[in-house]
């Protein structure tokens, strides 16, 4: 008599070849086994599934806007720096922490993805408002306060 378990790992020539539909078949000792092909297939599926709901996620992340951004800043070049003569608030470093800016005052847009929108004058704060009830990722729009 064979034991149960042993049946799973019998020779192929032990066994009869099952087609894609059966999941189990009869060996020659009487016993059911479950067929190779069969497992294999479902290692299969189980893969592509992951990928497919992998590709969808990152689809949909991406679509929502929530996409991976990323910055990039040319050699720092003082002679390009702006004029701050005329700035009515502090001075703050710029974006790519090169050039010194003018620090946005009392009312101004700040923040912005990276800050592109600059920074406010020491004494204020960037305030954010969140948007259509989204939660706050500080890429956000805000206003000096």
């Amino acid at each position: 008599m064979a034991i149960p378990a042993l049946n799973m790992i019998m020779l192929p020539s032990n066994r009869r070849q099952c087609s894609r539909s059966h999941v189990r078949h009869q060996t020659s000792s009487g016993q059911y086994g479950f067929c190779r092909t069969m497992v294999s297939s479902f290692v299969s599926w189980t893969a592509s599934m992951t990928l497919l709901i992998s590709s969808v996620v990152l689809t949909q992340y991406s679509r929502s806007g929530s996409g991976v951004a990323a910055l990039s800043c040319a050699a720092c070049d003082p002679t390009l720096c702006p004029d701050t003569s005329d700035c009515t608030g502090g001075l703050v470093l710029d974006i790519c922490r090169c050039c010194q800016v003018c620090a946005r005052t009392e009312n101004q847009r700040c923040g912005g993805m990276f800050g592109i929108l600059g920074k406010c004058d020491g004494h204020l704060h960037c305030f954010i408002s969140p948007v259509d009830g989204r939660p706050i990722t500080g890429d956000e729009e805000g206003i000096c306060k």
